[in-house]
């Protein structure tokens, strides 16, 4: 509740009412609510813990799908080998997608959101326009599977680079952007 609100006894009593009415409900879609009241004019409001996954080994993972998948692209044998292959990169692809959205959405100050989210989209597109031109020219000088293998393989250097994305997990769980740590230039 916004501390211009917390003044109002009407606003802090429904606070208040909804709070208890949410603890009543129980169902595993709804986060359980334990405690709520003010203190030190601020509403407050306690809920159960959820328990959730790592936003920074999600996108790892999304990661090393994308590469594992164009490894395997280059072993499948049959069509119907290669539509589960293409499923497993399709899920990979998209979760990566959102969730580079979603750091950067997080990560970015307030007056620069905007344009940070829309030059990752951009830098995103600009991929999907290369990566088809680049790997058909591959395969006019050698076979599919040998072009699949050498794209995948090759995007295999760039994993130890995911390591210090384990730091966006504390940006994710505190909603603080000063907490997340600038790089230093090289």
């Amino acid at each position: 509740m916004l501390p211009s609100l917390v003044k109002s006894p009407e606003l802090r009593e429904r606070f208040e009412r909804e709070a208890r009415a949410s603890g009543r409900i129980e169902s595993a879609h709804v986060v359980k609510m334990i405690a709520s009241g003010v203190a030190a004019a601020i509403n407050f409001a306690v809920v159960r813990a959820v328990p959730t996954i790592s936003g920074s080994l999600l996108l790892i993972a999304s990661v090393i799908g994308v590469r594992l998948s164009l490894v395997l692209f280059s072993l499948v044998q049959t069509w119907q080998l290669g539509v589960v292959v293409a499923i497993f990169f399709g899920i990979s692809d998209g979760t990566l997608q959102v969730l580079q959205n979603a750091f950067v959405a997080i990560a970015a100050p307030e007056r620069v959101r905007g344009g940070l989210i829309a030059v990752s989209a951009m830098t995103r597109n600009g991929g999907k326009l290369v990566a088809p031109l680049a790997v058909g020219a591959l395969i006019l000088v050698v076979s599919p599977a040998a072009a699949f293998a050498a794209v995948g393989i090759s995007t295999w250097i760039l994993v130890p680079a995911l390591r210090p994305l384990r730091q966006l997990d504390r940006l994710l769980r505190s909603n603080d952007p000063d907490l997340l740590p600038i790089p230093e230039a090289a």
